[in-house]
């Protein structure tokens, strides 16, 4: 199955050359770069030293999360690709969580790290033990197949720039009848950073999205708890 990376970047390119580097190792799938309106000299710096494996895109202006990873999504999909696995710049999976990408089977999504909701829509904690229910997969790590991603319309544009695009998508993923699946923690290790903005724009933002969340979810609280982390 042809199988696309693709990673966000903005700011901070020397780290998404790292992530490049790491991916490599695997010569596993193509690799998308979009550089997400990052300043110039951070521009010329990527576009210098990214390797030349990786096919690197450029918006003059920052799209924001949801607008960037859906229009990675749409390049990598008209390049041929089968399955589309997002990837923040600071994440590197390890040997399993490539082979976990391999064996993803039909009808499911896979991702990196799982989150519940309470029954007010709002994300409450990371779930990462054995058995335990989850509502949604973050989509930094999250692998989705080509006609998943086409019959669901991938994600949806009223969660720009940033918050609740993941659990939205997943939401309609599972109301459509598919199972989510999680890896381990740490079979994707996550160097987590912020590139959102200040907090307080952060904050306003997550507000807002989550009252368009719950605005479209309310009366469907039965979805929030359908996924359930196994490892053997």
């Amino acid at each position: 199955m042809k199988t696309s990376f693709c990673i966000l970047s903005h700011g901070r390119a020397s780290l998404t050359i790292r992530c490049v580097r790491h991916l490599e190792r695997f010569s596993f799938g193509t690799i998308h770069v979009l550089d997400n309106g990052s300043e110039a000299e951070e521009f010329l710096f990527l576009r210098e030293n990214i390797p030349k494996s990786a096919e690197l895109m450029r918006s003059d202006v920052n799209l924001g999360i949801t607008q960037g990873r859906i229009r990675m999504a749409d390049d990598a999909l008209s390049s041929g690709a089968e399955m589309i696995i997002f990837l923040d710049n600071d994440q590197f999976p390890s040997a399993e969580a490539i082979e976990a990408y391999k064996k993803i089977g039909d009808g499911c999504i896979l991702g990196a790290e799982a989150w519940s909701m309470n029954k007010a829509f709002r994300p409450v904690r990371k779930v990462d033990r054995h058995g335990e229910e989850f509502t949604y997969i973050g989509c930094g790590g999250m692998a989705v197949h080509k006609d998943i991603w086409n019959v669901l319309g991938g994600f949806d544009s009223q969660f720009s720039p940033y918050y609740f695009e993941d659990p939205d998508f997943c939401l309609r993923f599972v109301e459509s009848g598919g199972e989510m699946r999680v890896m381990r923690p740490h079979d994707v290790v996550h160097e987590a950073h912020s590139t959102l903005g200040v907090k307080k724009d952060r904050m306003s933002m997550f507000l807002a999205n989550y009252q368009r969340f719950r605005k479209k979810w309310v009366g469907k609280e039965h979805l929030l708890q359908r996924g359930l982390t196994r490892w053997e």
